[in-house]
């Protein structure tokens, strides 16, 4: 064993360490046998700076040369928690799944998209398929959120892969990043047109969406109770080069024509209920050639459609979409950075199930407090050990990229220097304190300059100071998204005090007063204790509450205009 001053006097002399791929410097001491400080007084001789020990992740590539600087044997330990940070959709890049069935595949219903231009009839269709009457209910007219049903097909209602799993995308061009979660859960996509007014950019942007997915796509030309001439429709497409001229090319202006992912274009009306049984026809047809065949003995998969908070019991709720495996109730899962155990499984009526099959979209129940996860996370189930080592590497994973491995160079730098000029090294740890003392007291200095001057920004540029409560985490997001965008196009800026899901709480309040800015709500109420004290006037900030997306922001624009 090599001789190292920093083992030296230890009463256990550590040979070998097992070094897992990402590992905290604490946890790096307790392995190695040495004291913390053996390592923070490495990384500040090389002049970094960090507030807390925690702060410190080291990767594979820096620990296993420290390790053998100091005489012990690293041993890589890789506990396999990658797997499960990872997507399901990058897993099953080499081939579709089912390609050989066996034992415990079912062929699962395709999950279909619809999208298209705001009030060009996605609702409209999908309640005609189900019948409902969703689109009425909407406030301001228009879908707002992302919502998920499974339609059985007639005389098939005891195949589980004869039905399908629609999606229904808002078409507003504030809800994006909402699209862009239904492309990457979906099967294909339904591109809704309406015959009345053509192709518009939110029908293009879906298109593009769909092209980059390299999702299969079904063009519905809706309206056609209208008067109106699809063929100008149709020649556009082709012009356009999404479908094919009656020649058989593309009739772009391009030379070279883009590729076209359309498989048909079917005539509607949703209104009528006009062709929706060919429409149907054909989305199960290319449902069918695509062989979604999953695998129900393994452990289940599923994606995050929508999260929300609700009062009561139920808490917080995870709409998801099941990809393989059988979801149960009892079952430990991992999703984004948090894990949970599900308690209670809803299906789209909201009635109580025990279990969910690979392609149905259900609620579950069960989420542990912290962080929610976000539209578009996969969940994943394991066990419970396992659901902690795995939010733990995830974490992990995260704050080291947020380091941007400066920790893993300055501790391979304090090992090259040490091996070349350990004399040296020694005097720097000797006047390390009185360095440390310097840039503590410039760290201070600079906290107060930095203190001192954000009045004087606040006196210089007006700020329109807002708290946002929404009913799920797809509308906050496309919130925010939206106040972003108002403070990019000059003017006052909106600045996000605070923003969550669910009821407007005593904290809500609490930063709102602070802050002296109102609460803008959308979709949610307000706690019992908020209501109490609303009624008794004893609050002293404005609530405002919206259930259009669009009026919310013509407010914002009102509190922007009135400080120009």
């Amino acid at each position: 064993m090599v001789w190292h001053p920093l083992v030296e006097g230890r009463e256990k002399i550590v040979k070998e360490a097992k070094l897992p791929p990402f590992i905290r410097a604490r946890e790096l001491a307790k392995k190695l046998g040495i004291n913390l400080k053996d390592i923070t007084r490495r990384l500040t001789s090389e002049g970094l700076r960090f507030k807390t020990p925690k702060d410190l992740i080291f990767s594979w590539e820096a620990t296993s040369q420290f390790a053998e600087s100091i005489g012990i044997e690293p041993v890589f330990d890789d506990p396999d928690l990658r797997r499960d940070a990872v997507s399901h959709r990058e897993r099953r890049k080499a081939g579709p799944a089912g390609q050989v069935i066996g034992k415990g595949m079912v062929l699962r219903p395709g999950i279909v998209s619809v999208m298209g231009h705001v009030d060009h009839g996605k609702t409209t269709l999908l309640d005609a398929l189900r019948n409902t009457n969703v689109a009425a209910r909407e406030a301001g007219g228009i879908t707002q959120r992302l919502s998920a049903f499974k339609q059985q097909q007639p005389g098939e209602e005891s195949n589980h892969g004869k039905a399908i799993t629609f999606l229904d995308t808002p078409g507003h061009k504030a809800f994006f990043r909402m699209r862009s979660n239904g492309a990457y859960l979906s099967d294909m996509v339904v591109l809704i047109i309406a015959c009345d007014e053509g192709i518009k950019p939110q029908t293009k942007e879906s298109y593009d969406l769909a092209l980059e997915s390299e999702l299969p796509v079904v063009i519905a030309l809706n309206k056609i109770d209208l008067p109106v001439d699809t063929s100008k429709i149709k020649r556009r497409l082709e012009r356009l080069g999404w479908v094919p001229s009656p020649s058989g090319t593309a009739a772009t202006n391009s030379s070279t024509a883009p590729p076209s992912n359309v498989r048909a274009v079917v005539e509607i009306s949703a209104k009528e209920r006009r062709n929706l049984d060919v429409l149907v026809s054909t989305l199960a047809n290319t449902c069918r050639e695509m062989n979604l065949w999953e695998d129900t003995t393994c452990p289940p998969e599923a994606t995050v459609v929508e999260v929300w908070s609700e009062d009561g019991s139920r808490g917080r709720v995870l709409k998801v979409i099941v990809h393989c495996g059988v979801l149960e109730v009892g079952q430990h899962f991992v999703v984004g950075y948090q894990a949970g155990r599900v308690r209670a499984i809803f299906d789209e009526d909201r009635k109580q199930v025990e279990r969910a099959m690979p392609g149905d979209p259900v609620e579950i129940v069960g989420l542990y407090r912290g962080t929610l996860p976000s539209p578009g996370d996969d969940l994943f189930v394991v066990s419970r050990d396992k659901a902690e080592q795995v939010v733990e590497f995830r974490n992990l994973v995260t704050d080291f990229q947020g380091t941007e491995g400066k920790y893993d160079q300055a501790l391979i730098n304090s090992i090259h220097r040490e091996s070349a000029h350990s004399a040296e090294d020694t005097d720097e740890q000797t006047n390390e304190g009185e360095e440390e003392e310097e840039g503590d007291d410039e760290e201070e200095e600079e906290d107060e300059d930095e203190k001192a001057t954000v009045p004087y920004e606040e006196e210089e540029e007006p700020v329109v100071n807002v708290v946002l409560k929404a009913d799920n985490l797809g509308s906050l997001y496309t919130l925010v998204d939206a106040c972003n965008e108002l403070s990019s196009q000059g003017g006052p800026k909106v600045n996000i005090v605070r923003a969550g899901v669910g009821n407007v709480s005593a904290t809500d309040v609490a930063y709102a007063t602070s802050a002296e800015c109102a609460i803008y709500t959308f979709n949610v109420g307000l706690t019992h204790d908020i209501k109490l004290r609303k009624v008794n006037n004893k609050l002293k900030i404005r609530i405002k509450h919206f259930d259009v997306f669009y009026h919310l922001l013509d407010d914002l624009k009102k509190e922007q205009d009135a400080l120009r």
